[in-house]
């Protein structure tokens, strides 16, 4: 039985990426699904994950360093597939 964990975890980098335009459009909603993508060519971080809207495949930033360190594994090996705003 899946289980689901709730926790609050701010974004990095939205201005670098689709989640600028996102967030001034409102485009993004709570309770829209994001996708956790290992992002293994990150040269800065090798344990970086990606945070991508799920419904037009946006990339709306990154988790923190010290939060993708700890979730990485999980990721990697499909126990966390996806998460909501």
């Amino acid at each position: 039985m899946a289980k689901e964990i709730i926790t609050t975890i701010k974004i990095r980098g939205v201005y670098f990426y689709e989640g600028k335009d996102l967030l001034q459009s409102k485009s993004i909603n709570i309770g829209n699904k994001v996708l956790l993508r290992h992002d293994f060519k990150n040269p800065y971080d090798s344990n970086a994950i990606e945070v991508i809207l799920s419904k037009n495949k946006a990339k709306l930033g990154d988790l923190p360093k010290e939060i993708a360190a700890k979730y990485v594994n999980l990721i990697n090996n499909d126990f966390i597939k996806s998460a909501q705003i």
